[in-house]
């Protein structure tokens, strides 16, 4: 199933498709059979055929409406996973054809108006609020918080959870119900998170860490005598990792150390401002933090090869907390523009670097650059709030070719 969940936007496509060909042969191809046959059953034989053809794509539409929570479109689709059910004991006979022909049009109505929201709400597959509700589970809601916050005394878990096993198996639970959701909006995300949590028996493949030459693939529920370690009152934090992990000359020996180092694979914060030339103090966030971290190197990238071609070119940056408790990131080249307009330059996140941007931000924020050409001080929300245009106009000129990032918090 998480294959389903990963290419989803084809597979509406797929499914509705298949869905409407089960319908057309319902409606066209039974006549043109019984025209060719003098067999007594080839009517009822077809039948059954159509219905299978229909009632198999409605129900993986179905399942994908409710991951996506479409709930409205879910109850329609659920009413005609009743009506096609082909189960000899349990299917809705309609004897009358014209009545069958009436319930096949409102299906294939009903396939397009799927077809035609999902063109119509590609903004809304952007949803960093989402993603961030559920990320802020490591500091609201247990048992994730203890996962990221070690308790300071045993009595913090034992009394709710009686013991280590009963502690793990409340974290599997709450991650089940975040599952689903969080391989949509985050397949990176996920795997970390559930390799970190969850993962029993993780392999090579299961590293979590972006940190280059590294390779951590351990965690909760799979790092030998943590359980044992915990069982005999001892603190999670500090069971010793055998053999330790070495970063450069920084030697991890405890458990404390590693859950720090998961901390900032889901959180950018004020020690990762050196990676990103940005002062982060006092404005952590939860997003994926290799992704981002990838996109901003390659933008940094890109600049400083225009910063040699140009002595007046410089590069600056500042964060800013918005009034609805968002971050603000904002990437400048000063004295440096885009000869291009809006129109092309919202183009531009077809393919090449502004493609990959857009496609890695996808959930994480949202993502639009600023821009003057001619007198013309204008802004490109690639990634962004349906209430919010693709090209909006500026009422100052930008100091240079800005990248602006918004997180939500």
């Amino acid at each position: 199933m998480k294959y389903l969940l990963k290419y989803k936007d084809v597979l509406f496509y797929v499914f509705g498709i298949w869905i409407l060909i089960g319908v057309t042969l319902a409606i066209v191809g039974k006549p043109i059979v019984t025209n060719f046959t003098t067999e007594h059953n080839i009517d009822y034989n077809w039948y059954m055929l159509t219905r299978w053809t229909t009632f198999i794509p409605l129900v993986l539409v179905s399942y994908l409406l409710f991951v996506e929570r479409r709930y409205r479109f879910l109850i329609a689709s659920v009413v005609f996973v009743i009506v096609f059910n082909p189960h000899p004991d349990y299917k809705i006979e309609l004897y009358n054809r014209n009545l069958w022909f009436v319930v096949d049009f409102m299906l294939s109505i009903f396939v397009l108006l799927i077809f035609l929201r999902n063109e119509m709400t590609k903004n809304k597959n952007h949803q960093p609020k989402r993603l961030v509700k559920l990320l802020t589970k490591f500091t609201t809601t247990d048992p994730f918080k203890l996962t990221t916050h070690l308790w300071h005394h045993p009595d913090e878990y034992t009394k709710k959870y009686i013991n280590f096993d009963g502690y793990l198996e409340a974290v599997k639970k709450e991650f089940k119900k975040i599952e689903s959701e969080l391989l949509i909006l985050s397949p990176n995300l996920h795997k970390k998170i559930h390799t970190f949590l969850v993962n029993e028996n993780p392999t090579e493949n299961d590293n979590w860490s972006s940190k280059v030459g590294l390779n951590i693939n351990i965690g909760w529920s799979s790092l030998k005598g943590l359980k044992e370690h915990c069982n005999n009152g001892q603190l999670p934090g500090a069971f010793i990792i055998e053999p330790p992990i070495f970063i450069g000359r920084q030697q991890i020996n405890h458990f404390a150390d590693i859950v720090d180092m998961f901390k900032m694979e889901i959180e950018v914060r004020s020690s990762l401002q050196t990676q990103l030339d940005i002062d982060l103090t006092q404005r952590d966030f939860y997003t994926d933090t290799q992704t981002f971290l990838s996109v901003i190197n390659r933008i940094f990238a890109d600049m400083k090869r225009r910063e040699v071609d140009n002595k007046e070119f410089s590069i600056s940056s500042k964060i800013s907390l918005l009034d609805d408790n968002s971050v603000e990131i904002r990437i400048i080249q000063a004295n440096s523009f885009s000869n291009k307009d809006g129109i092309t330059l919202l183009d531009e996140s077809k393919d090449g670097d502004f493609g990959y941007y857009k496609s890695s931000l996808s959930h994480l924020c949202d993502w639009s650059i600023e821009n003057s050409i001619e007198g013309k001080n204008f802004r490109v929300n690639y990634l962004h709030d349906n209430n919010v245009k693709n090209i909006e106009s500026l009422n100052y000129k930008p100091a240079g070719f800005t990248y602006v990032f918004r997180f939500y918090r």
